[in-house]
């Protein structure tokens, strides 16, 4: 019996508490509607920009970009997602398979390209009949070497690991 005694009082609390609560709300919206009738509100929305402020936003932009590119930047790079050079120690590896591949000594190659690049996926941008590869975006580089006259077009992945594209290609 006193276990019903003690929960009839919270039970009470809390509806009292509940109408309390409704009737200030409804109170405050009710003042809200008298304000609004008072003075309307406008939502705020920005002038639209006129044709010569849009051309100069859209030089400005095309003007960073140039200088992205210009110092050797990608859009992923300045995201943060690949950046800097490739690493010596990776670049030293590849010099060493190009030796074996090509029979020239290091004296002899001249570094095309050197730029570090977001591969669509495990292929690295380069990929061979019948094999499969992850489906993910992979932060690398792509190295291109000249010797003689031919270029070798190297693919490296951020990691570390790096192939030769075989076949025709842009560095072909």
């Amino acid at each position: 019996m006193t276990r019903k005694l003690t929960t009839k009082p919270l039970l009470l609390a809390g509806i009292c508490g509940t109408v309390f609560l409704m009737s200030g709300a409804c109170a405050d919206s009710s003042n809200n509607e008298q304000q609004d009738e008072a003075q309307p509100v406008t939502a705020e929305r920005p002038e639209p920009m006129s044709k010569e402020e849009r051309l100069k936003m859209r030089r400005e932009m095309q003007e960073a970009k140039e200088f992205d590119r210009a110092a050797g930047l990608t859009g992923d790079q300045t995201a943060g997602k690949v950046a800097g050079e490739v690493p010596s120690d990776l670049l030293d590896k590849i010099y060493a398979d190009l030796e074996g591949h090509s029979g020239a000594s290091r004296s002899e190659f001249n570094l095309l390209v050197a730029e570090s690049v977001e591969w669509p996926d495990g292929s690295l941008g380069c990929p061979e009949p019948g094999q499969m590869y992850t489906q993910a975006l992979v932060n690398g580089y792509r190295i291109v070497i000249g010797v003689a006259d031919q270029k070798y077009d190297y693919r490296a992945s951020e990691k570390g690991f790096f192939k030769l594209c075989p076949g025709p290609g842009p560095a072909r």
